[in-house]
């Protein structure tokens, strides 16, 4: 029962990351990441984020795992590097 439910949220999160992909609902979200003695930000990390079409934000737990079992983690990359390098 628990390997069904498991599938079955599986396929739902794959489903759900392909059509975000496809209507260019991917975000990036910058965090700083700050000096600790200084406290001021010395850099930004680039977080991916899914827009859900209610318009929530969804982090990368909910589908980071199932996008690296499919066939999608290479659209989620080329997203970043066309987001952060190409702009």
């Amino acid at each position: 029962l628990l390997i069904a439910e498991e599938y079955k949220k599986n396929i739902l999160w794959s489903k759900k990351l392909k059509d975000a992909i496809d209507e260019n609902r991917l975000e990036l979200h910058y965090q700083g990441i700050h000096d600790a003695s200084s406290r001021h930000v010395i850099k930004y990390e680039a977080l991916i984020r899914i827009r859900d079409r209610d318009g929530s934000v969804v982090p990368p737990a909910m589908f980071l795992e199932i996008a690296k079992k499919t066939h999608l983690y290479h659209h989620i990359t080329e997203f970043l590097i066309g987001e952060i390098y190409l702009q």
